[in-house]
């Protein structure tokens, strides 16, 4: 099992393979195989691998985002597929190199306004791209028995990911009510209004990926199936887009007011038929 290979060493070495196949080869099966052990290995490999691999992936994907093998039309699917793939590959690495949910995974549920508004939109990100490419179904009725069931076993990776992530966002949905609410009781509703609208597109986004979720055909979720997801109620988002409506003419006055007691009156000066009125003045006059 590659989570038993615990050396550095040995880390390393398994990270320049997957380096010279994504780099070097020119055919979408090689590339394919060698994504989906890399994705197993970012999934099963254990923390070292994990560490090894972070500290440089980019790279990579950026590569592989023009990768094309156009020697038959199956191919050139399956490149189209790679393509995707590798998009959601860099999206989940960006993710969990960033924010350390594999090893603390409640984390979603303490996480306060600034953490949420950095760390969601990036995980949401990884859930819509995992929708798009666990959807696909390019390749999955092609005579190619090979190919289709390459793709089929990626996207069932991919699929595994969306929910781990779902689950991570569902976490994290009471926290973004709460949050918000208290957000919208501070004292300076200027400095928060921003906030709030991005914390309550967050909230919405969440419902729509839950949603697609929840729609998705059981056959495309294979073992990862049975699971019941709970759309974010709506009367909650109804609730959040009051309060953000409620807040926003506040909002202007209070600046229209901060402006207003920043401008001082002109000084009034007495201009007697002797005296010269100051070039200003005399204009005004």
């Amino acid at each position: 099992r590659a989570a038993a290979i615990e050396t550095a060493q040995s880390q390393e070495y398994l990270v320049s393979l997957i380096e010279m196949n994504l780099l070097e080869s020119t055919e979408c099966v090689v590339v394919a195989k060698t994504l989906v052990i890399l994705h197993k290995l970012l999934r099963e490999g254990g923390r070292l691998f994990r560490e090894t691999f972070y500290k440089g992936f980019t790279h990579l994907f950026d590569h592989l985002g023009n990768f094309k093998d156009d020697t038959s039309r199956l191919t050139w699917q399956l490149s189209t597929f790679i393509r995707a793939y590798c998009a959601f590959l860099h999206q989940r690495c960006l993710f969990f190199s960033s924010f350390p949910y594999e090893t603390e995974p409640s984390r979603a549920k303490m996480l306060d306004a600034q953490a949420l508004l950095c760390e969601m939109p990036v995980m949401q990100a990884a859930i819509d791209k995992g929708i798009q490419v666990g959807t696909s179904s390019e390749l999955v009725n092609t005579p190619r028995l090979s190919l289709g069931a390459l793709q089929g076993y990626a996207q069932h990776l991919v699929l595994g990911d969306v929910l781990l992530l779902s689950l991570h966002m569902m976490k994290a949905t009471p926290r973004i009510v709460e949050v918000f609410f208290e957000g919208a009781e501070m004292s300076s509703p200027q400095q928060n209004i921003s906030d709030l609208k991005d914390l309550l597109l967050i909230y919405k986004e969440s419902q729509n990926l839950v949603d697609r979720l929840s729609n998705l055909d059981e056959s495309k979720l294979g073992h990862w199936g049975g699971l019941s997801l709970t759309v974010p109620p709506s009367s909650v988002l109804e609730s959040m887009t009051a309060k953000v409506e409620e807040m926003s003419p506040a909002v202007k006055r209070k600046i229209s007011q901060s402006r207003g007691s920043a401008e001082t009156p002109f000084p009034v000066t007495d201009a007697t038929p002797n005296s010269s009125p100051d070039p200003v003045v005399r204009t005004l006059i």
